[in-house]
């Protein structure tokens, strides 16, 4: 996982590993966070407290998000069900009482040439601005 927020003692890299995985169903010694480097991560305005956690967070829970739904239409189409009937759990995809790692997802999708699912996710921090009036 890519991203620009620096560890501080706060425990962003676990909590942001923690947060795809979850998304992912898969174990969170599985997500590997990568180190910041703005030359290859997208760009973080600061790091501070639990900004990092509450703004960051929400970001690769929508990229994650993202690449679950790759997921699911790619085994869906492998098992011959809706989308919706897939479930990530346990590093996998079931449905219809059929599983799929997610490597078996990933070689039938992109064969022996292999591939990534790639997701992004974005939040905007607040203006901050309270405009109280009619």
């Amino acid at each position: 996982m890519l991203a620009s927020s620096a560890e501080i003692g706060q425990g962003v890299q676990s909590v942001l590993g923690q947060i795809a995985a979850h998304e992912l169903g898969i174990d969170p010694a599985r997500v590997i966070v990568t180190a910041p480097d703005t030359g290859v991560t997208p760009f973080d305005q600061r790091t501070n407290a639990s900004r990092a956690t509450s703004l960051l967070g929400h970001a690769v829970q929508e990229a994650a998000q993202r690449v679950a739904e790759q997921v699911r239409a790619i085994a869906a189409e492998a098992l011959d069900v809706s989308p919706d009937a897939c479930r990530l759990e346990g590093g996998g995809v079931t449905a219809g009482g059929r599983t799929l790692t997610l490597g078996e997802v990933i070689q039938r999708f992109f064969r022996d040439a292999g591939g990534e699912l790639i997701g992004h996710g974005y939040q905007r921090p607040a203006t901050g601005l309270n405009v109280l009036g009619a």
